[in-house]
């Protein structure tokens, strides 16, 4: 029975729960912050509104912000070494302009049904993915085509010259469908299935077999 009134004597003693208390205290408080930092850094939180970009607002003087306009031009390397710019990506093809996370998991699980979609429709379509989360390395992407086997042939871009701000981006899974002359023919930032990508796609006369 001494054993019994020894784990009473330390549950009940004040100077073992009180270390215990502060450390958890610390932790939370640790991240607690590292989520707002990460959330403030990137200007993107699940609870933001829709982009003003696509709330047809007028008057914001940046070339390509609304469908209808011309995309702000671009020229990045993606992780695999490829450059890219609005030309290229659009040269051939309409082309998509996404912009993501390697840990944002709706986004994952649209660019799925956009890999099902592109297998099953008659035309291609270019994409190029731009990450936006400054933390992540030129390798955390080629590591995330790896994981998901998407497309060699897409691009996976790191966001170096802050196309979000230019593309006036304020949430992940943001999506710009541009036809082969560079002009925006639909955004969203609602995560996609199958048929909304055919929905989406459709504005550019992509048909599905």
């Amino acid at each position: 029975m001494a054993w019994i009134y020894k784990v009473r004597y330390c549950v009940t003693k004040p100077a073992i729960w009180i270390p215990i208390g502060v450390l958890g205290f610390l932790i939370l408080s640790v991240l607690s912050l590292w989520v707002v930092a990460r959330a403030h850094t990137l200007g993107l939180l699940a609870c933001c509104p829709l982009p003003v970009t696509l709330q047809g607002e007028s008057g914001t003087g940046l070339p390509g912000v609304r469908p209808g306009q011309p995309a702000p031009n671009f020229r990045l390397v993606d992780g695999f070494g490829c450059p890219v710019t609005r030309q290229s990506l659009t040269g051939n093809q309409p082309g998509l302009v996404f912009f993501t996370a390697t840990w944002c998991v709706p986004c994952v699980e649209g660019l799925r049904e956009l890999v099902r979609f592109q297998q099953e429709a008659s035309t291609r379509l270019g994409v190029l993915l731009v990450f936006v989360d400054p933390s992540e390395a030129e390798a955390d992407l080629r590591t995330f085509q790896q994981r998901y086997g998407f497309p060699k042939h897409w691009y996976y871009a790191l966001d170096r010259q802050q196309l979000f701000l230019q593309y006036r981006v304020r949430t992940l899974d943001s999506k710009f469908l541009l036809d082969q002359a560079g002009v925006i023919r639909y955004a969203d930032t609602q995560p996609a299935t199958y048929a909304a990508w055919a929905q989406a796609l459709a504005s550019l006369r992509l048909q599905v077999r």
